[in-house]
């Protein structure tokens, strides 16, 4: 009695695995490729992204950051205040608890970094290498402003084309591909930038 009894319960065990693990497996069929874009439609993208970006003189927004390195986690918020007109970002990083932490400001050309923790202030020219010292990679004032706003700004560029379905590469003189900007299929907006 008592090993039918286990060999019942082993079914059963074995039965909640396998529709477990069946459960949480994703299909493992490709979906086909989407074609490239039509130069109607490229222009059309294109102009969308840069009507939307000349609607915005100014915004803020407000937000948690994680930073990480290696094992060591630590939380912050961030207050970011910023206008075209003059051009100028500000950026204020402090403990969760409300101790400030980090005050940057970028006016046209000049940066300004105020480190509490440091207790120091850096002054000096916003050039992508000395931007590259606080964000990650070598990053200008408009990546800087479309990563903030959350919506891409568009680098100069000579000409765009569409390669692959719902993307839109942007090139300069020499062909060398500079941005590219994947749109939602649906919504026609821009998801993404690389």
């Amino acid at each position: 009695m008592l090993g039918q009894s286990s060999r019942r319960l082993t079914r059963h065990f074995l039965l909640f695995l396998v529709l477990t693990a069946i459960q949480g497996c994703a299909l493992l069929y490709k979906l086909p490729p989407q074609p490239p874009l039509s130069p109607e439609e490229v222009t059309r993208a294109l102009s969308q992204i840069r009507e939307q970006d000349d609607k915005v003189r100014s915004f803020f927004t407000s937000g948690r950051l994680k930073v990480r390195e290696g094992v060591w986690e630590q939380e912050a918020l961030c207050l970011v205040a910023a206008t075209r007109d003059p051009e100028r970002i500000k950026i204020e990083i402090t403990h969760p608890w409300g101790q400030p932490v980090v005050h940057l400001l970028l006016e046209g050309t000049a940066l300004s970094v105020l480190s509490v923790a440091k207790r120091k202030i850096y002054v000096g020219e916003a050039s992508p290498e000395s931007l590259a010292k606080i964000f990650p990679g070598l990053i200008d004032h408009e990546v800087i402003w479309g990563v903030l706003r959350g919506y891409p700004t568009l680098k100069p560029f000579h000409h765009a084309a569409s390669q692959e379905g719902n993307q839109i590469s942007l090139f300069l003189h020499n062909s060398l591909e500079i941005e590219r900007v994947e749109n939602d299929p649906e919504q026609f907006q821009p998801v993404a930038v690389l």
